[in-house]
């Protein structure tokens, strides 16, 4: 309530721009918190850390690993240009490239993996950074979508990659749950 200096009385209101957070790294946490709101057991976000400085991507993706962890939630977010604060906090990191699968397993796992099929990491190159740029060659993309499929076909399976195994008891399964939940949120 306010008077004006003309004396006449109004209401003042704020508007929902003037009330929401500033900063992209609060829009972030705040849109997070509002899924949250729910107490899902799974939760996925795109990009959370796009347009936010090294800084705070690395906050964000420590309170995201805080929340799968000490909450027991799995978290899913797909992130482009990940700094290497923020891979070293995934506990599953799955590369992908023209939309396939070529790499699933821990970020430690990923090196040797790499060079074992022809692309060490230089000493020189953080592995995301070197990752973003193999994904990005398409000539690269195709060998490394060729290799992963031969490294599940020879039986190299873990915990990380059964499920994208065709002999998997239940893939199809998760990949129709997965089809799901993706066609019903594009037409919402």
């Amino acid at each position: 309530f306010f008077f004006n200096d003309r004396g006449n009385e109004g209401i003042y209101t704020r508007s929902l721009q003037d009330a929401l957070p500033s900063s992209g790294g609060e829009r972030k946490r705040t849109n997070i918190g509002v899924e949250l709101i729910s107490d899902p057991k799974v939760l996925l976000l795109d990009e959370p850390t796009s347009g936010l400085d090294s800084v705070t991507a690395a906050k964000i993706c420590g309170v995201v690993r805080d929340l799968a962890r000490d909450k027991n939630r799995t978290v899913i977010y797909t992130i482009h240009q990940p700094t290497a604060d923020c891979v070293e906090q995934f506990d599953d990191l799955m590369l992908m490239c023209q939309g396939e699968v070529v790499y699933h397993g821990t970020m430690e796992a990923s090196l040797d993996y790499f060079a074992k099929v022809g692309y060490k990491c230089p000493d020189n190159y953080t592995p995301t950074d070197y990752y973003m740029i193999l994904l990005q060659d398409p000539d690269i993309g195709v060998k490394l979508i060729e290799a992963w499929s031969q490294h599940l076909s020879e039986g190299n399976h873990s915990a990380h990659n059964s499920a994208l195994s065709p002999q998997s008891a239940g893939a199809e399964r998760e990949t129709s749950a997965i089809e799901s939940y993706l066609s019903s949120h594009e037409r919402g």
